[in-house]
């Protein structure tokens, strides 16, 4: 369920932007975002607890319509993806 939420949050923002470009990179990355939500959720701990909390603070900031805040909330919640990323590739064998 949180997946499908997820993907409507990010077609939302995409949408909003009123950037092509912006909607279409979305329509065309969505299948391999869809699958990495399923598949990492499962096995870095925390994350979708995290990515929740990023989306709600992403909204507050885009609903107060703080674009500095909106941004920043954005990128913290792209670096915190690469964390994730990192962190579970350097503990494999």
């Amino acid at each position: 369920e949180y997946s499908e939420l997820g993907m409507a949050f990010h077609f939302r923002i995409a949408s909003a932007s009123h950037n092509r470009f912006m909607i279409h990179a979305f329509v065309t990355i969505r299948g391999l975002m869809e699958q990495f939500i399923r598949e990492a959720f499962t096995v870095m701990p925390g994350l979708l607890e995290r990515s929740l909390e990023f989306h709600i603070q992403i909204y507050e900031a885009l609903r107060a319509k703080n674009k500095t805040k909106s941004v920043g909330n954005m990128r913290s919640h792209i670096r915190d993806i690469e964390r994730a990323i990192r962190k579970y590739y350097e503990s494999r064998p």
